[in-house]
């Protein structure tokens, strides 16, 4: 048997040594979830004498006073020049402080997805007390008010139907996660029939098209599919030229992933903003020129990374944007 300095000082070997033991007698090898490693179902064991190769196995190492150092585990036999077995090699990584902060990430990222959740529910009523008391003042005392007045409550009315619109987008971005459904085999052609039906008047309203090649089965949330296609598609219609919009939609496959392609004609992305375009609240038009949150891509891009795919963009900034997206084809 043949180590390096890195794994001695994980098996802590000076200590055996120390103390008058040859193996690793003190040390117990287990599964993730606590059961001890049967010493004849070691990976390197198996490697050496069934020929069977293991990559990037979780393993545990617990030692007497208590400590656990999580590991990452390949091993693989070796062979002699005549094709039989010699022996086998194993290396081990140490992920412990990977795995520390894996798991303080993911409690931060809950406190915060909490925080969202809760400050955005409760900004709900305030809201809705303005609106309430804006409309009760223009019925009661209307006719009453000057111009400039009229004005005034036009432009608050104005301000609070925004942000509850993004405090609904907060919800839903919030949400992705904390009132996710199950994966199951999701038709897209059905999900992009669904998104269309939800956006007809806006089609009617600017003369829109959508063009759509045969579009295959996922597996994925189907409520987040629609979404994340109501999303895309909204954005491809919204952010037009002076042509009427047209979005043409399609998809290509290969072993382990589909890609998804929505591209529209509308006025395109300066390329110089596209790695911000799925960050929170990113704007890159006023309210006047194109109504919105921000949180649109955002949401995306969310959706996306929680069923194991990617989103990206592609403009030349001058005519038409062209979204990507991947779906893994087995989750």
């Amino acid at each position: 048997r043949m180590t390096n300095r890195k794994a001695d000082a994980l098996y802590r070997q000076h200590k055996l040594r120390g103390e008058g033991f040859e193996s690793h007698a003190k040390l117990q090898l287990c599964y993730p979830d606590g059961r001890p490693y049967p010493s004849q179902d070691l990976p390197l064991t198996r490697s050496a004498l069934y020929g069977e190769t293991y990559v990037d196995l979780d393993m545990d190492l617990v030692w007497p006073d208590g400590e656990v150092r999580h590991l990452l585990v390949n091993s693989a036999p070796i062979t002699g020049n005549d094709g039989s077995r010699i022996g086998a090699v194993e290396a081990i990584m140490d992920i412990t402080d990977r795995r520390r902060t894996e798991l303080e990430l993911k409690r931060s990222n809950a406190e915060l997805q909490q925080f969202a959740f809760v400050s955005s529910h409760d900004m709900k009523e305030p809201l809705r007390m303005i609106t309430a008391y804006l409309s009760l003042l223009e019925k009661q005392f209307g006719d009453k008010l000057e111009p400039k007045a009229k004005e005034y409550m036009m432009y608050v009315n104005s301000g609070a139907e925004r942000m509850r619109q993004m405090v609904n987008d907060l919800l839903q971005f919030s949400n992705i996660d904390a009132k996710a459904n199950g994966f199951h085999p999701v038709d897209m052609n059905e999900v992009l029939s669904i998104v269309r039906e939800n956006i007809h008047f806006s089609m009617l309203e600017l003369n829109a098209k959508v063009h759509s090649e045969p579009l295959p089965m996922v597996t994925a949330d189907r409520t987040q599919m629609i979404q994340l296609m109501t999303n895309l598609l909204s954005n491809a219609i919204k952010f037009h030229g002076a042509d009427p919009p047209r979005v043409w939609i399609s998809s290509t496959g290969d072993y382990s992933e589909w890609t998804f392609t929505i591209r529209d004609n509308g006025i395109g992305i300066d390329p110089k903003y596209q790695s911000n375009l799925f960050k929170m609240f990113t704007r890159l038009h006023s309210q006047d020129e194109y109504p919105g949150t921000g949180i649109g891509l955002a949401i995306s891009k969310k959706i996306v990374e929680r069923h194991g795919g990617q989103i990206w963009c592609e403009s030349d900034g001058a005519i038409g944007s062209t979204f990507y997206f991947t779906l893994p084809r087995n989750i």
